[in-house]
């Protein structure tokens, strides 16, 4: 079992990020849970969230005093809260900084290695606000390899989330499935907002409860009358029906 401890500010998404990691492990077959601890409940506040993820399931569900690997997701926290308490050995450490040389910021014997970037510049760059944590997890998987980085999305976000990506991008580095939910009235299909958003939910559902790492699993989902119309579905474009 791999134990990680993320920090951050109220307002990184570092939570999120802690959510977003077990999501992923789990999605490639592993075990997670996430715990966040919240000081006080403002935008700035010091935020911790503690991830554990492993290849059986996990009883644990207290903070971790010490971690495999650390992410630290806002510079000032480096000299203003414990990141490098109870670090084990040959552990990881992860730091969004400008620094030239991010190690020179790590005087740990029990790290093996240090991973920097600036993981601020690239989120401001590329979502035009400094919400460092996807930037973090990135980097977290490329340094560790703890994660499975084969490269699909299954997108169930609502089209507006789009504009806060460089979704070129995003499209051209990694395979992305789009399952659509439309429903038949009279003679033609539309798209109504309310089952669009109850099917997205128990697509997730579905996810995360059956282990899907295959995406092609997905075209046996069904729920409450819509299944997959292979007629209308196109390449990773699939439309399910009702």
């Amino acid at each position: 079992m791999k134990e990680i401890r993320l920090h951050g500010i109220g307002g990184l998404g570092t939570v999120k990020a802690g959510e977003m990691l077990v999501h992923a492990a789990v999605a490639s077959g592993k075990y997670g849970n996430s715990i966040p601890f919240f000081g006080f409940e403002r935008q700035g506040a010091p935020v911790t969230s503690y991830v554990r993820l492993g290849d059986e399931k996990i009883r644990p569900k207290n903070q971790v005093y010490h971690p495999n690997c650390t992410l630290v997701l806002d510079p000032s926290l480096l000299i203003s809260a414990p990141v490098f308490d109870g670090l084990t050995e040959n552990s990881y450490f992860i730091v969004n900084t400008k620094a030239e040389n991010g190690a020179d910021l790590v005087k740990n014997p029990n790290v093996k290695t240090v991973a920097w970037l600036d993981a601020t510049s690239i989120a401001l760059e590329m979502l035009g606000r400094p919400i460092t944590n996807t930037i973090m997890l990135g980097a977290f998987v490329r340094a560790t390899g703890w994660v499975d980085k084969d490269g699909i999305l299954v997108n169930l976000a609502s089209g507006e989330m789009k504009r806060l990506f460089d979704w070129k991008r995003i499209c051209r580095e990694v395979r992305v499935v789009t399952p659509e939910f439309r429903i038949r009235e009279d003679d033609r299909l539309k798209t109504v907002v309310v089952y669009t958003k109850m099917c997205r939910g128990e697509m997730t559902r579905h996810i995360l409860k059956n282990r899907i790492g295959d995406p092609q699993q997905l075209k046996a989902f069904e729920w409450e009358g819509f299944r997959l119309n292979p007629t209308l579905s196109k390449a990773d474009d699939w439309v399910f029906t009702m």
